[in-house]
C-alpha cells in the first residue's frame, strides 16, 4: 500500500503528516517513481490558483482545484489566467472532484479531469467505521442523521421530520449553525414556517447564542470531538455507538441544489457505505458516482429512483417520504431486509475502499491525459 496522505489539512489522519496536495510536493512525486513523469510549478500572480505542468506528457497548464469541486462560478478564474498568460481556455486543464463537469457538460468548453481526494484517502481511515453488522437484536432508534455545518437542505429535513414526530425515531445532530446567515437568504424570506424548532433555530442564528437548546431539549449534537487517540478531524470523530444502535442513515451531502452543478462525493457517503444502509439527501446522480467507484447502494430498502429526479423540491419530497416509510417499519421487517443482500453489499464496499489501488487510479488518470490530451 502506498504511503500517501490526503491533501486537505482538516482530514489529516496521522499525528504529524506532511500536507498532501495535488502538486509537485506530494502525489505527483509518485508519478516520477511509478510512471516516469515529472512535474513543475507554474508561477502565477493569482492567489487563488495552484498551477503545474506534467512534463513530457502535455504542454497544457493544470489548475488544481481538488479541495472541493470546480463549478461554473469558478470560470472567472480561468478568464483571469487566460489574460495573465495570454492563452486560450483550451490551454488549461482543470482537476477537481466535480463529476458533473465531464468534457461535454461545461458551457465554456473547459478541459476537466476528475480527481477524487476522499476516495484515495479511504484506506487510511475507513476501517474505523467497520461496525458490527449483526441486526438480530432490536436497535434503539431507526435512523442516524448527522449534520455538522448548516445547509438549507439539512435543516429543512430536520424541520420536516420534527413536524410529524419522526425526530423521536432517530439520532439527529446539528452541531453548528455556521453558514446559516449566508445560506438562508431569500429561501427564508419565501419559506417562513410557523414551527417551533425552525423559529428557535433562526433566533439562535440571529442572536448567535449557544446551542443548549439543541443539546438539552432534543440531544441534537451527537458529533463527538477529540476522542482519545483520534486527531480532531471532522469525519473521524464519530462515536460508533450511534451506528450500532440504528438501522440506516440519512446522508446529507454538502451540495443539494441541482443548479449549482456540483456533483462530488465526500467522506459522509464513504463512511456510511461500509457501516449501514443509507438514503442520500444530495444532488441528482450522486448514487451513480458511487456506483462508478464500484460501490453498491441499497435499493432493497429504499426506492433509489430519487437519484434521477432533477427538480430539487420533488427530490426532497421523495427522499422525505422514503425516510418516513422505512422509519415506520418494524424491527422484524428491517432485520429481514437488511440481513440479506444489504449485509453482503456492506462487506463488498469495505473491500473496495480498504483495498483501493492508488497505482491503478494514477495510471488511469495519466492515461486520460495522454490519450485524450483534449485536442
Amino acid at each position: 500500500m502506498y504511503n500517501f496522505y490526503y491533501m486537505c489539512n482538516r482530514y489529516w489522519y496521522d499525528d504529524n503528516p506532511p500536507p498532501f496536495d495535488f502538486n509537485e510536493e506530494s502525489i505527483l512525486n509518485f508519478s516520477n517513481e511509478f510512471f516516469n513523469y515529472t512535474t513543475e510549478p507554474v508561477n502565477t500572480n493569482n492567489p487563488r490558483a495552484n498551477l503545474y505542468k506534467i512534463c513530457g506528457l502535455t504542454d497544457k497548464i493544470f489548475i488544481e482545484n481538488t479541495g472541493e469541486a470546480h463549478d461554473f462560478r469558478d470560470y472567472i478564474l480561468i478568464e483571469e489566467l487566460c489574460k495573465e498568460f495570454n492563452k486560450e481556455v483550451s490551454d488549461f486543464i482543470v482537476v477537481s472532484q466535480n463529476h458533473f463537469l465531464d468534457f461535454k457538460e461545461n458551457k465554456y468548453g473547459i478541459n476537466h479531469l476528475v480527481w477524487d481526494d476522499v476516495l484515495i484517502s479511504c484506506p487510511k481511515w475507513i476501517e474505523r467505521f467497520f461496525v458490527d453488522l449483526d441486526f438480530n437484536n432490536p436497535r434503539e432508534k431507526k435512523f442516524l442523521f448527522l449534520n455538522n455545518n448548516f445547509r438549507i437542505h439539512r435543516f429543512k429535513m430536520i424541520n420536516e421530520l420534527s413536524k410529524i414526530g419522526l425526530d423521536d425515531l432517530g439520532f439527529i445532530s446539528l452541531a453548528s449553525l455556521n453558514g446559516a446567515k449566508s445560506d438562508l437568504g431569500k429561501w427564508w424570506d419565501n419559506n417562513k414556517e410557523d414551527h417551533e424548532i425552525f423559529k428557535i433555530a433562526i433566533e439562535m442564528q440571529k442572536s448567535q447564542i449557544n446551542f443548549n437548546f439543541w443539546q438539552n431539549k432534543f440531544n441534537y449534537t451527537l458529533d463527538i470531538h477529540n476522542l482519545e487517540g483520534i486527531p480532531p478531524t471532522r469525519f473521524l470523530n464519530l462515536d460508533n455507538t450511534y451506528l450500532k444502535n440504528t438501522y440506516f442513515s440519512i446522508v446529507a451531502e454538502t451540495w443539494f441544489e441541482n443548479d449549482r452543478k456540483k456533483l462530488l462525493v465526500t467522506e459522509k457517503s464513504f463512511k456510511h457505505s461500509v457501516s449501514q444502509p443509507f438514503i442520500m439527501l444530495g444532488a441528482p446522480n450522486q448514487l451513480k458516482v458511487l456506483h462508478s467507484f464500484g460501490l453498491e447502494t441499497f435499493s432493497e430498502l429504499f426506492d433509489e429512483s430519487y437519484d434521477e429526479i432533477e427538480d430539487d423540491n420533488d427530490r426532497f419530497l421523495f427522499v422525505f417520504n422514503e425516510i418516513e416509510r422505512v422509519s415506520r417499519m418494524s424491527h422484524t421487517e428491517l432485520k429481514k431486509i437488511i440481513k440479506g443482500n444489504i449485509v453482503d453489499k456492506l462487506l463488498h464496499n469495505r473491500d473496495v475502499l480498504l483495498n483501493f489501488d492508488l497505482g491503478t487510479y494514477l495510471k488511469n488518470f495519466y492515461t486520460n491525459v495522454k490519450i485524450k490530451n483534449f485536442q
